[in-house]
């Protein structure tokens, strides 16, 4: 019987969760972002092999796995009763097995392991992602990665994986989720910033700089080239746009982003 798909804030998205089989041993994850890193674990292979034009990343925990589609396409049309079918009968068959080594895995809560030496607001930074901001964004089939905190500027840099890599409301979820939630309770922390992977501290706080200027200078005219989420706007990214408009909006944004 093929496993359901649940929706996350990512209409790209869906989480397969199974809650008696497990995918992998132990406290892993592993980002699976394109096929030429299927290799990581034996799933992801068989839905980039299975699916190579409608799988466009794969996101494995112990118990679930995020798959996200290419956004012109439809999971109605069978596309999500077809991978669930695939993940199913992968549970059947076998046995729960780790990441390759080589695939650069961590444990799941790796990066929020508190060390001797540790200062205490990084402790704090840490004891709050473990306990608040990483199950909430893992039940959206995504998670987080702290990169780093500088003790100086009080930037918290974080990774958005899964579900939360490429959804609409990243930014929204990232600063008017996260970093409202670590600025209340840790008087240290001035602000959170996402570092995508092989990213610089400072190459991160000047887009974010670029995409706050912006914000600011669209305004309410955001929805304009962008759209609604809840009670926010957003921009789209080349990557999330729906549409010519907003495809052509998203590469203006992202050529001044990017200088």
């Amino acid at each position: 019987m093929p496993l359901p798909g649940l929706e996350t804030p990512n209409p790209d998205c869906l989480q397969f969760r199974s809650e008696l089989e497990e995918f992998m041993p132990g406290d892993y994850t592993v980002d699976v972002p394109t096929r030429k890193h299927a290799a990581a674990h034996p799933l992801a292979q068989m839905l980039f092999d299975q699916y190579d034009r409608e799988v466009r990343s794969v996101f494995l925990a112990r118990n679930y796995v995020t798959v996200t589609k290419w956004s012109d396409l439809d999971w109605n049309s069978g596309l999500e009763r077809s991978i669930g079918g695939l993940i199913s009968q992968y549970l059947t068959f076998n046995e729960p097995i780790p990441p390759s080594t080589e695939a650069g895995f961590r444990e799941i809560d790796a990066d929020i392991t508190i060390h001797e030496g540790d200062s205490e607001a990084l402790q704090c930074v840490k004891e709050l992602l473990k306990t608040e901001v990483k199950p909430m964004v893992q039940r959206d089939g995504g998670d987080v990665r702290l990169v780093s905190f500088n003790e100086t500027s009080g930037v918290v840099s974080l990774e958005m994986m899964g579900a939360c890599k490429t959804c609409p409301s990243s930014r929204n979820t990232l600063k008017d989720g996260i970093e409202r939630l670590m600025k209340h309770f840790i008087e240290e922390v001035t602000e959170v910033i996402e570092v995508k992977k092989y990213e610089s501290e400072e190459k991160a706080l000047e887009r974010e700089r670029r995409t706050a200027e912006v914000e600011a200078a669209l305004g309410d005219s955001q929805e304009a080239v962008g759209g609604r989420i809840g009670n926010y706007t957003y921009i789209p990214s080349t990557e999330t746009a729906k549409s010519t408009e907003e495809r052509e909006a998203a590469v203006r944004y992202e050529e001044f982003i990017d200088g």
